[in-house]
């Protein structure tokens, strides 16, 4: 930034205060950083900073708590503050066309408001995050959200409408941390089975994540593309994620699972985790169904 150019953003900024704006525009003036003058302007409503260079925003953004838009369109961020989740009247924020890592592009594709509360999660928890990012993938109608409702306790639904696009579960599902003194809580992300949305979802996969990929025993494993979304998983993260592989409708014992584990691990390595079986529709009726339901949990905790 020239300092010509600094001088002029300087003007603007105490044109502002003098005249206690509620709009800041300094798009394309060559920000590589936010002048400390800034966050004086405590009555800002609209704070355009589009087309520039900046990279990181300091956590003094948090202090100007009366913004409704913030734009940062077109700049390198490759990361956010956690106080921009104090900014509790921010309705419009525009972070296209930057660098942000998957968890916070994947918060911010969701709606402004799932962000804000990502941000404040994290503010809160600073010390140690006990929490898990569960994913779970896999074709349509194989039973993905039925088992999400069954690990969150939720009640049945029948003749479900099959889930489009991607839902993230607004309750975290609590599992029994391995050291045996913690609590894990889990964040739980459903990915429609649709084939249009698979090159979308790639974009959400990411490191350090359990993934549940469900597979109907009924349909077997290649009609279910097992093989492909290990593919589609190992392409985008490599071994950095742990995928159980978790076949659906376990209490129907004319469809028992049938799946090649040894050739399975063998092409995807560590990647896999293990082998499992369920029944979202008959774990609160069938004490065997809901035992396998519970060791599921324990072993989502220990990947």
């Amino acid at each position: 930034m020239t300092k010509m150019a600094r001088n002029e953003v300087l003007r603007l900024i105490k044109q502002a205060k003098r005249e206690n704006a509620t709009e800041l525009d300094l798009s394309g003036t060559g920000l590589t950083t936010l002048p400390a003058e800034m966050w004086q302007l405590t009555a800002l409503e609209t704070l355009l900073l589009a087309n520039n260079r900046l990279t990181t925003l300091p956590a003094e953004i948090g202090q100007l708590t009366a913004l409704q838009r913030l734009n940062l369109f077109g700049n390198g961020l490759t990361t956010l503050p956690a106080e921009i989740g104090q900014l509790t009247a921010l309705q419009t924020l525009d972070l296209a066309n930057n660098h942000l890592p998957d968890d916070l592009k994947a918060a911010y594709d969701v709606s402004v408001p799932t962000l804000l509360n990502y941000l404040r999660r994290l503010a809160e928890d600073s010390e140690m995050l006990y929490e898990i990012k569960l994913v779970l993938i896999g074709e349509g109608t194989v039973g993905k959200t039925t088992l999400l409702d069954a690990l969150l306790g939720n009640p049945l639904i029948n003749k479900r409408n099959s889930t489009e696009g991607m839902e993230i579960a607004r309750t975290q599902i609590p599992l029994p941390h391995p050291d045996g003194d913690h609590t894990l809580q889990c964040n739980a992300w459903d990915f429609g089975g649709q084939k249009i949305y698979r090159v979308q979802h790639q974009f959400f996969f990411s490191r350090n994540a359990v993934y549940l990929l469900v597979w109907d025993p009924r349909s077997g494993p290649q009609k279910c593309d097992v093989d492909g979304w290990l593919e589609r998983i190992q392409l985008r993260v490599g071994e950095e994620a742990r995928v159980l592989v978790v076949s659906s409708y376990a209490a129907d014992e004319r469809h028992p699972p049938r799946i090649s584990e040894t050739e399975i691990r063998e092409k995807y390595g560590k990647l896999v985790y293990g082998f499992y079986a369920v029944d979202g529709m008959e774990y609160a009726t069938d004490p065997r169904m809901n035992s396998l339901l519970a060791d599921l949990k324990l072993e989502i905790a220990r990947a």
